[in-house]
């Protein structure tokens, strides 16, 4: 892929015209720009799921260590202007199994941003994403709050985002937003083995004053199970082969103070799976308070009814209650995000009452050093559905250091529990631990 860069410069540089807005190592801000090449070598404790299996169904998993390669590259166009900003991405992948070859993929990686102003008042916003990728891919990525943290962003850049959702830097928009196809391990291992995940949004955003502000969105996702190179891992042996979500929601904030707001959320989500059709509507409030030029807090409180049109197990009939929170800390090196939410329904189909989640960041880099530190924790736990444990969590840590200008090493370190899964479904998938290291280019600065 580096080497493919390297031609396509050349070729440009010697030509003129349009085809300069192909040169992926152009200088310039404008044109398709190959934002870094990375490869990484990682090894695993123990056997990872291939596929959570039905009742009677054998699980099939790599027992004991193993090692896995992966090399993946970043490419990206921009434009950002005084009223409207546009922006795609695109990262190919291609991991490998020294052990076990015939598990060897491709993956791919898209994402794409607009927003635009018009007039004083209005703001419309629209995104898209997908992906596709072999679940090892994912023990040691950035969660959003993590991702998040790790970008040089000011304290009001983030206030802004967390407590409003105004943002003012395409990339912070894009790692708090633009998530939901993510492949994170804690919240996809029902999925088996390979996972394909997507999503569409858009919304609009009515200033009414300097104040107050309405705003209205709606998102649909999907995820499912791909098959892979394993003979045994069959999409139709998982539990939840596949789930579509769509989601409406319309929103009222009003800055009381400059240093405090509030909100009213109102919403509603239907979910598709072969275990379920139903409708979660829920409404909450919400405070948000900078504290010092330093932290920011929010609370989340509301409640909310699940409504199935078809359903395979015992749903809860009475109201829930949805509560949650989140906390900011940056200072000149250090930025910490970090939230937790009950809510209702869950995301998988799986017919759950409520859904519990929290989610953490961190990252330190002092301005002028060559060093850096990163954390991430995630964690979900269904409550009320057909599974009597589906408690999963991850937690990573790395050090990164620049080796020259457009030169990074890393070291990873990541440690992940599925759940021992239980009622109707057979299986253990437990604990497991891993460490990567990886060398990344970069030869441009421009995203």
């Amino acid at each position: 892929m580096l080497a493919v860069g390297f031609v396509a410069a050349v070729a440009a540089h010697a030509q003129s015209g349009a085809a300069g807005f192909f040169n992926p190592l152009s200088a310039t801000q404008n044109g398709v720009h190959l934002y870094e090449v990375s490869v990484h070598g990682g090894y695993f404790t123990g056997g990872t799921p291939i596929g959570v299996p039905t009742v009677g169904a054998g699980t099939q998993s790599m027992t004991g260590p193993f090692t896995i390669a992966n090399a993946s590259a970043a490419f990206g166009w921009s434009r950002s202007g005084e009223r409207s900003s546009f922006s795609v991405n695109y990262s190919p992948s291609y991991v490998a199994y020294p052990d076990q070859t015939e598990l060897n993929a491709m993956g791919h990686s898209f994402s794409m941003n607009w927003n635009r102003k018009f007039g004083q008042k209005w703001s419309v916003g629209a995104s898209a994403t997908g992906l596709i990728a072999n679940q090892e891919q994912s023990y040691f990525s950035s969660n959003a709050f993590g991702t998040a943290a790790s970008l040089p962003t000011t304290f009001e850049d983030l206030a802004g985002a967390v407590l409003l959702g105004k943002f003012t830097d395409a990339q912070l928009a894009a790692a708090l937003t633009g998530t939901s196809a993510r492949l994170l391990p804690e919240q996809t291992y029902l999925y088996g083995h390979r996972i394909g995940s997507g999503s569409l949004q858009a919304g609009l955003t009515y200033a009414a004053s300097e104040r107050m502000s309405f705003h209205f969105s709606v998102s649909m996702n999907r995820a499912q199970g791909l098959n892979s190179g394993n003979s045994g891992d069959t999409v139709s042996k998982l539990l939840i082969p596949k789930t579509t979500t769509s989601n409406m929601s319309f929103g009222w904030g009003y800055s009381v103070s400059p240093r405090t707001n509030i909100g009213i959320e109102i919403g509603t989500v239907r979910t598709f799976s072969r275990l379920q059709d139903g409708y979660a509507s829920n409404a909450s409030v919400s405070v948000g308070h900078r504290m010092s030029q330093h932290w920011l807090l929010q609370a989340r409180a509301g409640g909310g009814l699940i409504t199935y049109t078809r359903q395979s197990f015992t749903a809860p009939k009475k109201p829930q209650y949805t509560v949650g929170g989140s906390i900011g800390y940056k200072l000149r090196s250090h930025t910490l995000l970090a939230a937790y939410d009950r809510d209702i329904g869950d995301a998988y189909g799986l017919g759950a009452g409520t859904t519990s989640s929290a989610t953490a960041g961190w990252a330190w880099k002092a301005p002028g050093s060559s060093w850096s530190l990163r954390a991430d924790y995630g964690y979900q736990r269904t409550d009320g559905s057909s599974l009597l444990n589906t408690e999963s969590w991850r937690a990573t840590g790395g050090v990164g250091r620049s080796l020259t200008n457009h030169l990074f090493l890393s070291v990873q370190y990541a440690y992940f529990t599925n759940p021992p899964l239980q009622g109707s479904v057979v299986g253990l998938l437990g604990a497991e631990s891993g460490v990567s290291m990886g060398l990344t280019w970069s030869p441009s600065q421009y995203r």
